[in-house]
């Protein structure tokens, strides 16, 4: 298997906010057999986190624009699941508490 067949499928996977152990198992139904401590090394490989204080500050960021514009009536969930579609991974609690503190102004 190509290995940049391989990146792109970690990526996808990752960007659509699977686990890791669920990650291994698709690789495995597309032929890609590699351990947990291989995808990790992967994920580190391609600079692929789950948390990152700028990306944090990314995602608060795009948040905004997303409450003032056309989808300022959506609830916080839909917002999230906006941004996990855009590949940016946060906690919901966040989305909540900044939908809030827009609600609150």
């Amino acid at each position: 298997m190509d290995s940049r067949v391989e990146r792109e499928l970690i990526c996808e996977y990752f960007n659509a906010g699977f686990e890791y152990l669920e990650i291994l198992g698709f690789l495995e139904l597309h032929g890609i057999f590699i351990s947990y401590s291989t995808l990790l090394r992967r994920l580190k490989d391609y600079d692929l986190k789950r948390r990152n204080n700028n990306f944090q500050e990314t995602a608060i960021e795009r948040i905004w624009e997303i409450l003032r514009g056309p989808s300022a009536l959506a609830g916080y969930r839909a917002i999230w699941h906006t941004l996990r579609l855009e590949g940016i991974h946060v906690h919901s609690i966040r989305v909540q508490n900044q939908d809030d503190e827009i609600c609150q102004l």
